[in-house]
């Protein structure tokens, strides 16, 4: 089915619209059986350009981020800007009973998405092409952007990731990003596991690395909103997606229309900043004429 704004999938399960024409966004994801949109709903705004900036009204629905979170200057690909290179611009789309194909040609790389429903779970499998004569590193960050209530939990596998803070505000004011052992952050005492209302002003972005000394590296990795309006489960392959990105804002941010939201973000580094992932040796290399593949998979749980 389309509909003005795009492609829809579904199986009377689960339901998904995509629109091409913005960065082939998820602006919908509907669990059919309660009723629940997943993702935080709104316009599709922003802009192509180089310029643009991915602030309050963009923080909607699910992107992809490639080459880099932050925006940043690095070598091959010069100036990035925020958020990267995807999102806000169009792609071509392909639709069939059983899946939506999504693709961006740059003159650089081929990035390619399917996504597919499986039951209750939405299976995104994705792949970028170095089309270049030369090697290059990304980073890669899926962006969803999840409508969430005080007293919902967010759970990740008992010491699978180090986590750390790279921002961290409270009541408007910044607070020190130090003395977090999940789920607790020291300086505000918080449980960062329990979402909170959004009258707290609390915003932080951490970023955990898959810590699993006894697990090989090809083990999967899993993180989970649950609560009594339902769940939705993140799984993905440790090897080729080591890290998780959690941005939290419970009405801190942007100052003008604070939202109350949160995302989880399977991601290739423990960085937003390519340039830094690049210095830390976390930035996936892709040589002339290679392809990267991965794949996540998201369930709509009970609970």
């Amino acid at each position: 089915m389309e509909s003005d704004s795009g492609m829809e999938l579904s199986n009377g399960r689960v339901s998904l619209e995509v629109n091409p024409d913005f960065g082939a966004r998820i602006t919908d994801l509907v669990d059919l059986e309660t009723g629940r949109h997943w993702l935080t709903e709104g316009e599709c705004a922003g802009d192509p350009s180089d310029e643009a900036k991915y602030l309050g009204e963009q923080a909607r629905g699910w992107d992809e981020c490639f080459p880099t979170i932050s925006t940043c200057d690095v070598d091959h690909w010069g100036k990035l800007r925020d958020h990267g290179l995807l999102w806000g611009r169009r792609w071509t789309a392909t639709r069939t009973d059983r899946a939506i194909d999504t693709r961006y040609d740059d003159e650089r790389f081929v990035f390619h998405r399917r996504l597919s429903l499986d039951g209750k779970a939405v299976v995104a499998e994705y792949a970028v092409r170095n089309t270049s004569e030369g090697a290059f590193r990304y980073i890669w960050s899926q962006h969803c952007i999840l409508a969430i209530q005080a007293g919902e939990v967010i759970q990740v596998p008992e010491k699978a990731f180090e986590f750390r803070i790279s921002q961290v505000s409270s009541k408007g004011e910044d607070v020190p990003c130090n003395g977090l052992e999940w789920p607790v952050h020291g300086p505000t005492g918080l449980d960062l596991s329990k979402a909170i209302d959004r009258s707290e002003r609390f915003h932080a972005k951490l970023h955990g690395i898959a810590e699993i000394a006894d697990e090989p590296s090809n083990a999967h990795l899993e993180a989970r909103v649950s609560g009594p309006r339902g769940g939705i489960r993140f799984i993905w392959d440790r090897g080729s997606v080591p890290c998780l990105g959690l941005w939290l804002n419970y009405g801190a941010w942007p100052s003008e229309a604070p939202g109350q939201q949160i995302a989880i973000e399977p991601t290739t580094a423990n960085t937003d900043c390519l340039d830094e992932a690049t210095k830390l040796n976390r930035a996936s290399l892709l040589n002339a004429g290679e392809i990267n593949e991965w794949s996540v998979r998201m369930e709509l749980t009970a609970d």
